[in-house]
């Protein structure tokens, strides 16, 4: 440690029942299992949850998701302000969809980031589709479909979501 600065540090564990957090960019979740090694330069994790969910509070305003199963790998690696993140996998059903995604998160330090995301639903529940709408939809957004849509399912849905997050939602 150099003044307030970790310089090196080596992490490496298994975990079972983990609940975390979510804090500022960082998710959150409950009931998360698996096994992380890292060090100032970077790392990887394997995670798994069984009747557990995740907490993302910067991306949906209804921020918990409850899964029924999930199974993630991801790796990252560190370069001063920069950070490359992979998603390898991030395989989920739950009570309302079932699906997979995969991609990279760039941050240089400057603003929010670059994404390169791809992701499928195979199956929906489209009375809950209003709960997976961004921050970015906007509340009127939300809430008419939140009273809008009654009933009915969904399947073999697909999202890309690539750029600079300074410019989201895309127009192109």
């Amino acid at each position: 440690v150099q003044g307030d600065t970790l310089r090196r540090y080596t992490l490496k564990g298994r975990f079972d029942g983990l609940g975390i957090n979510a804090d500022g960019v960082f998710p959150g979740g409950k009931g998360l299992s698996g096994e992380v090694e890292a060090t100032e330069k970077g790392g990887t994790l394997l995670l798994s949850a069984q009747d557990g969910g995740v907490d993302l509070p910067s991306v949906f305003p209804e921020s918990f998701i409850t899964l029924t199963e999930l199974r993630a790998k991801a790796g990252w690696k560190v370069d001063g302000k920069e950070v490359d993140v992979t998603l390898e996998r991030f395989d989920f059903k739950g009570p309302d969809a079932d699906g997979t995604a995969r991609g990279t998160y760039r941050y240089n330090g400057d603003g929010p980031g670059t994404i390169d995301l791809t992701a499928s639903i195979s199956r929906a529940d489209g009375r809950s589709a209003w709960r997976y709408m961004p921050h970015s939809v906007g509340n009127d957004t939300r809430n008419w479909m939140r009273r809008s849509i009654v009933q009915g399912t969904g399947g073999d849905a697909k999202l890309t979501l690539r750029g600079d997050l300074r410019h989201f939602p895309f127009r192109d």
